[in-house]
This record gives structure tokens, sequence and C-alpha cells, in this order.
């Protein structure tokens, strides 16, 4: 949750998108059925992120200007690789912002960039900590998250890259999946 807070969305889309999009709160886009605009966006603070880290025990000891927290024995210091598409501009523009933002709460993070076939590659097997990734929607009238989020697509080479699900959603996936009346799958 801290490293959320990190990431000035509004600074990216104005400064390397031009203005030219829209911020969304999550994966089901504006123009979809379902979009909830009441849901709060994720806040750029890198105050609420220090706070968030002090709270587990990240706290720079060693006044090296990143936190750090003892793990099994070992004082560890709170660095995270971001594997970014080596050919983007725009993945490169936006990790170096994320980098620069996230030093000033003392996260260290490392800018990975990758080929796109490797890239994918460690985005299928999850080898990544941080990944830049996102996922077009050709057809946003029938979107279907069952591929991205239910545990059914969390194996490997599926398509729940995040790991992201429990019995509960999965539930709730599957039916919105068969739910015909558009208000009730809205609101589910």
């Amino acid at each position: 949750r801290a490293l959320a807070h990190l990431f000035d969305v509004d600074g990216a889309i104005e400064n390397i998108h031009n203005g030219l999009l829209t911020r969304v709160v999550g994966p089901v886009l504006p123009s979809m059925l379902g979009y909830d605009e009441n849901l709060p966006l994720i806040e750029f603070s890198i105050e609420k992120a220090k706070a968030l880290l002090k709270e587990v025990g990240w706290e720079d000891t060693n006044d090296d200007g990143i936190v750090d927290k003892i793990i099994n024995g070992g004082r560890t210091e709170l660095s995270v690789d971001l594997s970014y598409v080596a050919q983007s501009q725009t993945q490169q523009a936006m990790g170096l912002l994320f980098k620069e933002d996230a030093l000033k709460a003392g996260v260290n993070v490392e800018l990975v960039g990758k080929e796109s076939i490797a890239h994918r590659e460690d985005l299928s097997n999850r080898n990544f900590d941080m990944i830049q990734h996102g996922v077009g929607i050709p057809t946003p009238s029938i979107y279907d998250p069952k591929q991205s989020w239910h545990t059914a697509s969390d194996v490997p080479g599926g398509g729940n890259h995040s790991g992201f699900g429990n019995a509960e959603m999965d539930a709730l996936i599957d039916e919105i999946r068969v739910t015909l009346d558009e208000e009730k799958r809205a609101a589910l």
C-alpha cells in the first residue's frame, strides 16, 4: 500500500502523457458496465507512504537515506526492482518518476529494462518485484474479469499475473459471468 502512494499518477498523466489520459480507480474503465466512480483514488503522498512503512517497521536506522528493517537477524534495506520494456520510452520515464519519488520515502527502486520477450516471460513466470504492464480491452462492453483476476487463472502461464484472488472474489466473478440483467451485473 505504501508503494502505491509513491506513484504520482496525475503527474505522469500530465508530464509523460501530455494530459491525454483519464485516471481510473481499477481495471474497469469508465465506459464499461460496472465502473464505480465513487471508489476512492489512491492519493500520491510521500508522507502517507513513510507513515505506512514505519507502521510495519521500516525506518532509516543507519541514516543512509534508505529505510531498513531487521529480517532473519540481519539489516535489510528496502529495495525493489521495477521491470519495464526497454524499448518503451514511456515506461522508462514512468519508472524514473516513480524511482525519484520513492527515494524521497526512503525506498530504493532499481529500474530493470528488458526486451519485450524477456519482459513477457518474467510477467508470465512472476519473476519480478514490480512490473509495468498494461492490458488492452478491445470490446469494453463484454469485459470478463476471469482471465486477470480469478484464482483459476492463477497458474503458471495463466493471465492472473498478480496472484490476486480468493473464494469470495471467484464467486463474484463467476456470478458476473452468468448474470444477464445488466443492472444486476453492474452492481456485482
